[in-house]
């Protein structure tokens, strides 16, 4: 590898890591609002901070196995189509028909 390309592997890490750690905060910061916005105690609410880093820290190396064994491009379609089909559903809630 030449350290063109190490310079850019680290480079990228380290965003990926800064993200994180961005994102992490962030579930720090919104967690007085969580425990209103759901009527739970403080001590229930940060369940959810370590539910989510749970399913990160599962989801990650998981999400690189699947890459490697499918291929990248099966891989980005196959998160990509459900993520968007979801964003589609929650956004128009079919509407009842009953009078």
């Amino acid at each position: 590898m030449s350290p063109a390309h190490t310079r850019l592997l680290l480079m990228g890490l380290g965003l990926a890591t800064g993200m994180e750690f961005y994102t992490f905060d962030t579930m720090n910061v919104v967690l007085a609002d969580q425990t209103g916005t759901l009527g739970v105690s403080a001590d229930e609410a940060s369940w959810l901070l370590t539910l989510y880093s749970c399913a990160l820290f599962l989801g990650v190396p998981v999400s690189v196995w699947m890459a490697g064994h499918y291929g990248y491009k099966r891989f980005l379609i196959s998160t990509i189509v459900p993520s968007r089909s979801l964003r589609w559903v929650v956004r128009y809630p079919r509407i009842s028909t009953r009078c």
